[in-house]
């Protein structure tokens, strides 16, 4: 797999003390992993933000402190502002090229069924990542799915449907269902005016459950 090279500096600077690096542009970062010491970097702003788009959570990241021999690593955690969703700090795991490694990997839908087009029906997608298993050289940054070939109701596409190459393993149970095709909401909503009894049902409510749902 391609790597993204990173520059960075050992950074000096902890505590609050950080938020002076954040109002000169660097960003705080550590880099952490089963054999190696955590090493607190800095990273210039925009770099990072550039990086991190390109990386998503599985793609390779080699970060050269101050211009040294490169550490291969993955983003992990990302901690950002709740508000202004600027990033405050990330934790970057090092990864040992020759152990495998678990992560998730995203799942992106392509191409629309004939029964959607037509306003008949929709695509509910049940998973939007999939956890696998391979050696770091072998992550796949994404999975795409053509989902035009679904042509009837209840038709679906399932985790074990997936050809993926050999070294990476799916740890999801095969028969979990990633996209399902089902009638639109405007049929499902006729159907049920056509089926409801003259008289109005009455309906018990439960407080909480609507606000938990909509959440």
């Amino acid at each position: 797999m391609e790597q993204i090279e990173l520059q960075a500096q050992k950074r000096e600077v902890f505590g609050k003390k950080v938020k002076r690096l954040r109002a000169q542009g660097w960003i705080p970062a550590i880099i952490y992993g089963a054999e190696t010491e955590p090493i607190p970097i800095q990273v210039r702003e925009r770099d990072l933000i550039q990086t991190l788009r390109r990386a998503g959570g599985n793609r390779l990241i080699a970060i050269k402190i101050d211009g040294g021999k490169p550490h291969v690593t993955l983003a992990r955690e990302i901690q950002r502002d709740v508000i202004t969703r600027q990033v405050l700090h990330v934790d970057f795991q090092e990864v040992v090229m020759t152990r495998t490694i678990v992560t998730e990997v995203p799942i992106h839908l392509e191409g629309e069924p004939p029964l959607v087009k037509q306003g008949k029906a929709i695509v509910q997608q049940l998973l939007d990542s999939i956890e696998v298993e391979a050696l770091p050289g072998d992550l796949i940054p994404s999975i795409t799915i053509d989902i035009s070939g679904l042509e009837e109701i209840d038709d679906a596409i399932l985790v074990g449907d997936l050809e993926l190459p050999e070294r990476v393993k799916v740890l999801n149970d095969p028969d979990e269902m990633i996209v399902h095709l089902t009638y639109a909401e405007l049929e499902e909503e006729e159907v049920e005016e056509e089926e409801a009894p003259e008289e109005e049902a009455e309906v018990e409510v439960t407080p909480g459950v609507a606000e938990a749902e909509e959440e």
